[in-house]
């Protein structure tokens, strides 16, 4: 595991650059957003884990069954050392796992029942459609790019940019948010 992700600050590089070209379209939705997702970055950074082994693309159509039933992990070129908690919470967010799922899906990944690693996940759960949203406008910039894949991008953009939004106004987020506040002033 040779490489070092750093997914906050890669995050932070990417909304920066999108922001820019959206320009005043950032007004309204966004900036509401923008808020939500500065804390949520706040919040991880003054609750910092150590860096593990992660898959770093762990999402559905990287995870296959064998003829024994045994579940296997593929394309592991992009792996290396990461947050564990934005690992689950991709893949939760990929797989579209229920709440209850989400839950139990933290348990077994972690082995325990742990509200400050759940609330680590919740709070990426925002991020990660968040994210999506800066880089469909970063994407939709490139050179080449035809009416339809910019239509596509949009129209991916505008959905990511609801789910943000409709997770960051949730008790989960505000819960998650409350905790892990709490838990870095104890620390």
């Amino acid at each position: 595991f040779q490489h070092r992700h750093h997914y906050l600050a890669n995050l932070q590089q990417r909304e920066g650059k999108a922001l820019r070209l959206m320009g005043d379209r950032t007004i309204g939705r966004l900036s509401s957003l923008q808020t939500a997702a500065a804390a949520a970055i706040r919040c991880l950074k003054a609750t910092p884990v150590p860096a593990r082994p992660c898959h770093s693309d762990m999402v559905t159509h990287n995870i296959a069954l064998g003829d024994d039933g045994q579940v296997i992990f593929v394309d592991w070129e992009v792996s290396g050392m990461g947050d564990p908690h934005e690992e689950l919470a991709n893949f939760i967010w990929s797989a579209s796992l229920s709440r209850s799922n989400a839950a139990v899906a933290m348990t077994h990944y972690f082995g325990v029942s742990d509200e400050i690693l759940q609330a680590r996940v919740i709070l990426y759960l925002m991020l990660i459609p968040y994210d999506w949203v800066m880089r469909h406008q970063i994407a939709a910039q490139e050179p080449n790019m035809s009416k339809g894949d910019i239509d596509t991008l949009a129209k991916r953009q505008k959905k990511r940019l609801n789910e943000a939004e409709h997770f960051s106004r949730g008790d989960a987020f505000a819960d998650a948010l409350t905790r892990l506040q709490a838990h870095a002033r104890e620390q």
